[in-house]
């Protein structure tokens, strides 16, 4: 594979190195290996930065010097997405390309990795652009798709520019490392080791030359033993010949120990790193006091077999080759050779292993030795025999099994039998619970051998193994020791202990010890002594020391080694200290161990969380790396919300498997904390109801290991509060994080502000241990939370992951210094983490000074690390600089102050460096700070004259330190010369100062305390809110003029806020709220509003002004704003001509307007007009608009679609275009591109319509939110007159003669009914515009009034489960609540409660709820109560209150967006949280009897607060407007967010076995359920935990701008009980009403695998894992007039579920349009009604005489195309139209007659026509009777066509005449003989049956075709109904009447 595209002249290699010597390898320019962590001289679009923990998710082999390297993903979950997507998904382009740099080397030398996205298609192009015109003239080869070292020859561009560029599509593409070189160098290959005997080790490793040129290098190759001796050093010059590869060899002597450890650097001619290779070697054998032989990896062949009878394979097994060593390196469960089958139950293999003689020794015992374990229930058979009972192997639990007696020299056979535990172990196989421990992941059991498999030649007592445990003060080793006696005979032995150092050199020796061990058994001799000056372990000095344990008997001695060091762990109060030193341990998630060297430097991190295989619990302790031992993969290892009860069996072995993995981890010095489960009860902090079980479990556990160890902490990870896991520490998740971003550095001071441990659990009482974070700063909470601390920006990946970096490093930094002991950042992306050991920051972040001050800066160093050393502190502000050296113990924290400098005299900024060096060398990138400040001329008001209010002495001090003279004034008496007031208090009767703000006047009220204040026409609620950011979102407005976010933060020197409170941000556009700041909801309240009242303002804060301004130059400048005289602005005259629904809004909300489809005459209108807003569906004068604009109108374009562009083409312009909204979950995410005034009080949260939590997670964006589209075009400009103003461009704006053009694309219509804050948004952008509204409040058209329902309450907040210590502060001034039960929770509350209405009708219904107990992670869109409405009539209508969607936790500070719901109170205010849901009456005409409120969860709990019913009252009426001709709007216009209500019937849960193995289809895709067979909607289903009935599902679908990420739930409606939610099948059926005979394309989405059905056809079957997006699927088909029935078959497998359904108009060429772009198009209009046109009656269908009575009966049909009509004779006719969908037929139920008698004689008639115009031919089933089976005298009656179709032929009469099938017989009779001249149409043709004594006759038109007097057979005497007109024609017209049955 060749990375090159010219040809390269050869030359000798003594001539290349030459040539190298003295010559460095250049970067090609700066940043040119991207370590600078950003793009610096690079254009990068869809590209990010990354370091090298990523490149393990593109397959990339980056081991070289460096953090980071650039990957093509425009967001880092796209490749996982992508697993997910079928062909041809990714249409992205990603681009990079440097700056322009001078071939000043022959060579560019990169690396490379292209990796393509799963099923997609790769295109890319990487090459050297010469000439700067864009284009590649040096291009990459083609097939490159994997690592490589690349290069370009740039010998004819020496010393001339060029520039790289790389363009991606479909592949995840890496590049880093960009050289200059004189030569390039060979790219080195992972080798293998060989044995030399029990002598030598060596290794050979390949080098490779893809260049035309020779290669060469340096490689610097380092060999340590396992005791981590240096065992071989050597630097080898190499090279290779052209196009070539070579073989290099290194071999060594043995050492000690079965591991060795070889690293490679390769080196250019300057020594510079370009490759960097680690890898662990195991020799074959060992002689090192025990003789050990490892049993090869290679070599196996292996066998299966279904049968989980047999013990050994059947003779003509059929073997292949394989082997049962599946692998141990990193992440190794994920080796899918470790999932056996699940329908296999078992697996042998089998192979000859060659014992040599001299491995035996007479009295010594061969021991097989898995030392690191495995997995399976395992066992093995040795030359035919068995040498055990099946046993269990476990992940690092070492197994030992004495093979003496099976075993001989020379061949043996060893037989490994792996049996899945499915099949054999006992328990509950559908959720993984066995009755006995089973190593399983992601619910697959795991099988095979881990690590290495030894043969060891050992003493008949041997060293089992053994503790140790160091001591620093004083210096101590004790020694316990197990000693194992295999022989029948006891021994004494003695033991002999010494510790040694790497080299061999005894440090210490311990006393003797000896004791006699018993035959066969074991015991424990222990040893301790004081040692001097051991090496200590740490992870800066990771000294590592050999235990020598000699153990003589009379028989021999058994030498033992083991790898310890000299470490001591221990707890002082809140420390966690390490060799007495406090401790910060750094966390980041498992890591490859080869890359371990490096850990540290790339990542800053000093810990991982769990060794993700043997080798890394190594590195570990080699590379000074903590660890944690976490158990999550045996249950009940990690979460389980509601666990089964254990049965007795499984506790002893879990217990013992779980004190062999501590025994297994115990002497890893690297090794600190037992996590004996993960989030054991779902969120890690127990429930008082699992508390006691997982005690049964883990306490025995915990205790056990509190006895064998002395130091170590015992702890569930995230289990914090239960006793037996926080004796020692606690081990926490996520505290007080999920979606607290604000406030910092306050918010990381868990322990100084005590702060709760968990946003859903009250405070813990934090009693003095040590705090370890075993996860936080989850990527999961990624999202619009974290602008409360990095401000308003748009909702985009890149954004926040900028932000969450500073956010990271505030966060840790504060952590750190408050005292907790360790910090394990929950995100595989580690370019988020930036902490380091070592780190310095201005400790105040104060970031302004008055000019002209004296600054010395507060700088806090933390030296968290081992070492003792001298640090320089360099520091650079603006053209001042010094250095200070500053001494460091091991661990010390430092807080000095820089020297004094004096800041200039004039506004300025100053840049900021600070560095820490070493011997003179930087120690970046972890010990630098960059910043600057402000420097701030202090404002001077000289003067002015401001008012304060009697007694307001701190605002009074304020105004005189700026320079104002100040008034004290009354409020009711302000003199005139007062133009401005400022105040922190406000009188009880605010009216005169209503009224002197209005008269022109500015009053600034800063608002100290929570509460409710009015100074003019509204409320401003103030609540408590502390934080230390706000944001200016109105930078053109004249009060915030100057004020950027820089100075809006860190104000108070003591915690840097800037507010103890905030406003909530009114949802009212009179306000304007200024600065945002916000929590977790996102920016949500403000520091600063305006409220206009009369021609004056009010101005509203809460910053801290008077306790901040003497310090805070930012405050001075916004009390010189505050002072300027309120600019008094004309009011605009403002025309229309927009839709009804935005025209009608506008007036609602009296916004003064002229509509010019209501005027007359609009010239004059216009003319006087200076603002038109203009509806893109309106019909216009395009010529009086340009003429309007160029006399310098406003003119604004709202709403235009593809469809209409053309009519504004002139006004546009050229290049300009519209692109449809995109087809994902960004197509809200408008973001701000240009601060404009028109977008001033708007932020990017305002323009994204969030219903539900928005997060980023590993796939992306989270689909548990839904974004509402605001827009069904983007524009797109290459006209650079137009200023987008956003991204997407939803505004723009551009001059146009003396006026100007603004674009809207804003669905401002739907505001008021999407999202109501959009509404404030709207409003506030036509302020912008300039047009004012005439009064003060919003409506929505509409005015409700409210009718509360008393409730049965019964919690006023008294103390219970729930915890909460404020919530009578709610209740002092509300009713009481109602907790309803749940299974788990408040178990004796009701779980039900049932509000008598007495019949009255409401238009809306106001639900006040909560929930508790339910958690983010598991329980999100989980139905925790519904809301039933059952109505007079006996219908009713059913609300699923879902979490996170309609409610969150009362116990929530502040909720994220819900979807369907708003927060009415917060914890922190009321003391708990409420949540408001308002629900549409869908039927407010009917009275409403009853409401039912019921609990729908096992856990979650609901909390009603209040239930309200509202009516509403219209308050306008019909528009009168022009709707034809020019400058009229047409009524007709369908609004975008017009939501069609379909309803389907869902059935099921059906049961589905998937086995979870992502290759294989579940048996539920084909196996045919009931609904495959029929769909009967009265009939119940046999469903996977019995019957059930189908549910109905209403779908709320706007057919204009389709949603594609929603999707049907079965969940919403299904019925469970204890079926498992995550596998299971389910059907939606539906009718679909067509007008006509159309082709169409359904667009379908589903989560996971789906069928579709089509009028009883499948049309799409498609077996797939994936989530649900409409679009898809796209299959072609066509609907039949009238009604279509569909049926959807869901299979759902894991994670999400869901069904998306729709049709599209048909067009051409479809299938070049991707499916989820035509999902977006909008929809065919059609109706959907699974339940339309069932059982509709037709009376007087049919006539029945029997025992002397004579009925006439109904009809009843079920399909459409059947309709009554009436014949010349006034008789009823059915009609029967086939060109309608369905198997039209009518029925006459069987209840309804044959009461009586059996019809012995009767007689059957009916008449038939068939229309001329519209014959029908095909067959027709006129009549018929089946009871099903053979019964005497079931009939049917068919009329059949000739071939060429002709109606007519034959009669045919299928007639059963006896109870057999044998007695069936069937009468064809030809109609030829009644019409010789052709069937007659258009007239009714009679037939009568005629049975009985009188034998059978058949008569059709008054003559007889069949007569038989001698048969006296019934006929249609089985009790069933009757049945007419079936037939399958798709067209063609059947008329039937008088059809009647009578007893004779």
């Amino acid at each position: 594979m060749t990375c090159f595209t010219q040809n390269i002249r050869k030359i000798s290699i003594t001539t290349l190195l030459s040539l190298a010597v003295g010559v460095e390898a250049r970067p090609a320019f700066q940043n040119s290996d991207f370590e600078k962590g950003s793009f610096e001289n690079w254009n990068a679009e869809n590209w990010c930065i990354v370091t090298p923990e990523l490149f393990g998710d593109t397959g990339a082999r980056f081991q070289k010097n460096g953090m980071y390297a650039a990957v093509s993903l425009r967001e880092r979950g796209e490749r996982i997405l992508a697993a997910y997507e079928k062909t041809g998904k990714d249409k992205l382009v990603r681009t990079l390309i440097s700056s322009p740099f001078t071939a000043t080397e022959r060579f560019l030398q990169f690396q490379l990795a292209l990796i393509p996205f799963p099923k997609e298609k790769t295109e890319y192009e990487i090459g050297i652009d010469t000439d700067f015109d864009g284009e590649i003239d040096l291009k990459l080869n083609p097939g490159v798709i994997r690592h490589q070292h690349c290069f370009f020859d740039l010998k004819d561009y020496q010393n001339k520019q060029v520039r790289f560029i790389a363009r991606v599509t479909g592949a995840s593409c890496v590049l880093d490392n960009f050289l200059l070189l004189p030569s390039v160098t060979p790219e080195v290959f992972k080798g293998r080791e060989f044995s030399e005997g029990n002598s030598f080790l060596g290794y050979n490793t390949t080098l490779r030359n893809h260049s035309t040129a020779l290669a060469a290098a340096t490689l610097e190759v380092t060999v340590k033993d396992y005791f981590n001796k240096v065992v071989f050093s050597e630097k080898r010059p190499v090279s290779v010949p052209a196009q070539g590869q070579k073989k290099e060899t290194f071999r060594w002597p043995l050492s000690c120990g079965k591991k060795y450890r070889i690293n490679i650097l390769v080196r250019a001619a300057d020594g510079a790193v370009v490759e960097q290779l680690a890898q662990t070697l195991y020799p074959a054998h060992i002689s090192d006091g025990r003789n050990v032989m490892q049993i090869p990896e290679s070599g196996w062949e292996h066998t299966i077999s279904g049968n989980k009878i047999l013990e050994m394979p059947p003779d003509d097994a059929e073997w292949n080759t394989a082997t049962p060593f599946h692998g141990s390196n990193s992440y190794y469960w994920r080796n899918p050779k470790w999932k056996p089958a699940a329908t296999t139950a078992q697996q042998w293999f089998r192979r000859t292993i060659e014992i040599p003689e001299t491995f035996f020794e007479a009295n010594r015992h061969i021991i097989l030795s898995f030392d690191n374990g495995g997995g399976g229930l395992t066992n093995l058979f040795i030359n035919g025999k068995n040498i055990a009972e099946d046993w269990h192997l476990y992940p690092y639990v070492r197994k030992e099994m004495d093979v003496t007696d099976f075993i001989k020299p020379g061949r043996n056979e060893f037989i490994f039998r792996l049996r899945n535990p499915m099949f054999y172990t006992p328990g509950d196989m559908t959720r993984k619970i066995f009755e006995y421990p089973v190593f399983v992941h992601n619910q697959t059991p795991m099988s095979g051998i881990l690590g290495k498999l030894y043969l060891e030649n050992r003493e008949a007592v041997s060293v089992n193994n053994c503790y140790i445990d160091s001591w620093i003060t004083p210096e101590r080793v004790d020694l316990r020791i197990n000693l194992i006696n295999r022989s029948n005979h006891p021994r004494k032995a003695k033991i002999q202990s010494r510790i040694l150092d790497s080299s061999g050199k005894v440090l210490a020796v311990l006393p003797e010890n000896a004791g006699t061990v018993p035959a066969n058994s074991m015991i424990q001799l222990k040893t301790s002594g004081p040692v001097n000056n051991l090496p200590r372990w740490t992870i800066d000095t990771p000294n590592l020391l050999q235990m020598e344990i000699s153990c003589i008997t009379s028989e021999g001695t058994d030498i033992y080694r083991e790898r310890f060091g000299f470490h001591e762990y221990s707890y002082k109060g809140r420390q966690f200290l390490l060799n007495g030193i406090p401790v910060s341990i750094l966390e980041c998630l498992m890591q490859h161990h080869g890359l371990a060297g490096d850990w540290k430097k790339w990542w800053g991190a000093n810990a991982i969380r769990r060794a993700a295989c043997p080798e890394q619990l190594d590195a570990g302790d080699e590379e000074g790396f903590f660890q944690r031992m976490v158990q999550e993969d045996i249950y009940p290892g990690t979460v389980t919300p509601n666990p089964p009860v254990l049965p007795e069996s499984y506790i002893k072995p879990f217990s013992d498997m779980e004190m062999a993995q501590i025994d297994y981890y115990y002497n890893h010095p690297s090794f600190y904390m037992f996590n004996l489960g993960n989030e054991l009860d779902g969120h890690g902090y127990f429930r008082a109801q699992t508390r006691s079980y997982y005690e049964r479990l883990f306490g025995g556990i915990a205790e056990k290991i509190y006895a064998l160890d002395p130091q170590r902490a015992v702890a569930g990870s995230g289990d914090a509060v239960a006793d037996f896991f926080r004796r020692r520490a606690w081990n926490v998740h996520y505290p007080y994080e999920y979606g607290i971003a604000h406030d910092l550095p306050n918010s990381g001071k868990l322990l100084s502000e005590k702060h709760p441990l968990h946003v859903l659990a009250p405070n813990m009482p934090w009693d003095g241990k040590p705090v370890f974070c075993g996860e936080n700063f989850s990527e999961s909470g990624v999202g619009p939370y974290l602008a409360s601390f990095g401000g308003d920006m748009p909702d985009t990946m890149a954004n926040w992951f900028s932000v969450w970096r500073d956010f990271f490093r505030i966060r840790s930094r504060s952590m750190r210094m408050d005292g907790i002991s360790s910090m394990a950042p929950f995100t595989p992306i580690i370019t988020l983490r930036h902490y380091y050991p070592v780190e310095l920051f201005v400790s105040d972040y104060k970031e302004q000074y008055f000019a002209g001050t004296q600054m010395n800066l507060p700088v806090t160093i933390m030296h968290d690390n081992f070492l003792k050393e001298k640090l320089q502190l360099v520091w650079r502000i603006g053209d001042q600089s010094g250095e200070t050296s500053l001494d460091f113990a091991p661990g010390e924290r430092k807080n000095v102050r820089l020297p004094a400098i004096t800041l200039p005299e004039k506004s300025t900024v100053l840049p900021i460096r600070l560095e820490l060096l070493k011997n003179g060398k930087s120690l970046q990138p972890q010990a630098i700070w960059i910043g600057k400040i402000s420097v701030i001329e202090k404002y001077n008001a000289k003067g002015k004259a401001a008012g304060v209010f009697h007694g307001d002495n701190a605002t009074e001090e304020l105004l005189r330190y700026y320079g104002f003279t100040v008034k004290p004034v009354r409020p009711s008496d302000i003199p005139s010369d007062i133009s401005f007031i400022a105040t922190t208090r406000l009188p009880e009767n605010t009216s005169a100062l209503k009224a002197w703000t209005a008269r022109g006047n500015t009053l600034m009220v800063m608002l100290n305390r929570p509460g409710v204040y009015r100074v003019a026409n509204q409320d401003v609620q103030v609540r408590s809110h502390k934080d230390s950011h706000t944001f200016n979102i109105a930078e053109h407005d004249p009060l915030t003029a100057g004020l950027d976010d820089t100075l809006l933060r860190y104000w108070r020197n003591t915690d840097c806020r800037v507010m103890e409170n905030a406003m909530v941000r009114p949802d009212s556009a009179d306000y304007r709220s200024l600065m945002l700041c916000g929590d977790s909801s996102g920016l949500n309240f403000t520091s600063l509003l305006t409220e206009k009242s009369g021609r004056g303002t009010v101005v509203y804060t809460t910053l801290l002004m008077n306790e901040c301004g003497k310090n805070i130059p930012a405050v001075g400048l916004l009390l010189r704003n505050a002072a300027r005289p309120v600019e008094q602005k004309a009011t605009p005259r403002v025309a229309v001509l927009v839709r009804d629904s935005w025209l009608k809004l506008l007036q609602a909300n009296r916004i003064t307007v002229t509509d010019l489809a209501a005027a007359n005459d609009p010239a004059p209108i216009m003319r006087d007009s200076s603002i038109v807003v203009i509806d893109g569906a309106a019909n216009t004068d395009e010529t009086q608009l340009i003429k309007f604009v160029k006399n310098g109108g406003t003119l604004v374009l709202w709403r235009i679609t593809d469809e209409t562009l053309a009519k504004y083409a002139k006004l546009l312009g050229p290049g300009v275009k519209l692109v449809r909204t995109p087809d994902d979950n960004s197509n809200a995410l408008v973001g701000i591109e240009a601060r404009s005034p028109l977008l001033d009080g708007i932020s990017n949260g305002d323009l994204s319509w969030r219903r539900g939590r928005i997060m980023f997670v590993a796939g992306g964006r989270d689909m548990r939110s839904t974004i509402t589209s605001m827009a069904d075009f983007w524009y797109e400009f290459t006209n650079r007159e137009w200023k987008a103003l956003t991204k997407p461009v939803a505004f723009a704006e551009r001059k146009f003669g003396n006026g100007r053009i603004i674009l809207d694309q804003i669905r401002w219509d739907n505001a008021g009914t999407e999202a109501p804050e959009a509404l404030r948004t709207a409003l506030t952008w036509y302020r912008n515009l300039g047009i004012e509204r005439s009064s003060i409040m919003e409506k929505n058209g509409t005015d409700y009034f409210p009718t509360a329902i008393e409730l049965p309450g019964n919690w006023g907040g008294e103390a219970n489960s729930l915890g909460i210590a404020d919530a009578a502060k709610y209740f002092k001034n509300n009713p009481r609540a109602v907790i309803l039960g749940s299974s788990t929770e408040f178990i004796d509350n009701p779980r039900r409660v049932t509000l008598n209405l007495q019949n009255h009708a409401f238009d809306r219904l106001v639900l006040n709820t909560a929930n508790a107990f339910g958690y983010i992670d598991y329980s999100m869109n989980k139905i925790y109560a519904e809301v039933k409405l059952t109505y007079s009539d006996g219908t009713s209508e059913t609300l699923n209150l879902r979490y996170g969607d309609h409610g969150d936790d009362i116990r929530v500070r502040s909720a994220a967006p819900l979807g369907n719901a708003k927060q009415i109170a917060a914890m922190e205010v009321n003391g708990i949280s409420i949540y408001q849901t308002i629900w549409r009456n869908p039927h407010p005409e009917k009275p409403v009897k009853f409401i039912t409120i019921s609990s729908a969860d096992e856990k979650i709990v609901p909390v009603i607060f209040s239930v309200t019913m509202e009516n509403r009252q219209d308050s306008m009426g019909r528009l009168k407007r022009r709707r034809t001709g020019v400058w009229s709007i047409s009524d007709k216009i369908r609004d975008t967010g017009a939501d069609g209500t379909r309803i389907w019937a869902v059935g099921g849960p059906f049961e589905n076995n998937w086995t979870g193995n992502v290759e294989t289809k579940p048996k539920a895709f084909d196996q045919k359920f009931s609904p495959e067979y029929e769909v009967d909607l009265s009939k119940l289903l046999r469903v996977s935990y019995g019957l059930t009935s189908w549910k109905k599902y209403s779908e709320k679908f706007n057919p204009v701008a389709p949603q594609i990420i929603m999707s049907m739930n079965p969940e919403n409606v299904l019925d469970f009980k204890d079926s498992p939610r995550d596998r299971y099948c389910a059907y939606f059926f539906t009718k679909v009403y067509s007008p006509e005979k159309q082709k169409v394309l359904i667009a379908f989405g589903s989560d996971d695998a789906g069928k579709i059905w089509l009028n009883g056809k499948l049309i799409h079957s498609h077996w797939v894992l994936r989530g649900t997006w409409l679009g898809d699927d796209i299959i072609e088909t066509t609907l039949e007039k009238g009604w279509n029935t569909v049926l959807i078959k869901l299979i759902q497998m894991r994670l999400g579920v869901g069904v998306a359904f729709d049709i599209k108009p048909w067009f051409e060429n479809w299938q070049t349009v991707p499916g989820r772009t035509i999902g977006a198009k909008p929809s065919l209009e059609l109706q959907y009604d699974a339940y339309a046109a069932s059982n509709i009656e037709i009376p007087g269908a049919f006539t029945m005489k029997e025992c002397g009575k004579t009925r006439i009966m109904p009809g009843t049909f079920s399909n459409s195309g059947i309709f009554v009509e009436q014949d010349a004779d006034g008789s009823s006719a059915i009609l029967f139209d086939y060109s309608y969908a369905g198997n039209q037929f009518i029925t006459i139920p069987y209840k309804q007659f044959m009461q009586y008698g059996k019809f012995k004689n009767g007689t059957f008639s009916m008449e038939f026509k068939i229309s001329s115009k519209n014959p029908a031919r095909g067959k027709i089933h006129l009549a018929g009777r089946n009871a099903g089976g053979s019964h005497i005298g079931d009939m049917q009656i068919e009329l059949n066509p000739d071939i060429h179709g002709t109606p007519g032929d034959t009669l045919t009469l299928w007639w059963e005449c006896g109870n057999t099938r044998d007695d069936l017989r069937k009468l064809v009779l030809p109609l030829n003989k009644v019409f010789p001249d052709g069937f007659p149409f258009d007239r009714y043709i009679k037939l009568n049956i005629h049975w009985g004594e009188q034998g059978f006759k058949i008569g059709v038109d008054n003559r007889t075709l069949l007569e038989e007097k001698d048969n006296h057979t019934p006929c249609f005497t089985s009790p069933v109904h009757l049945t007419f007109g079936y037939s399958t024609m798709p067209e063609g017209r059947l008329y039937l009447r008088k059809m009647s049955l009578m007893e004779q």
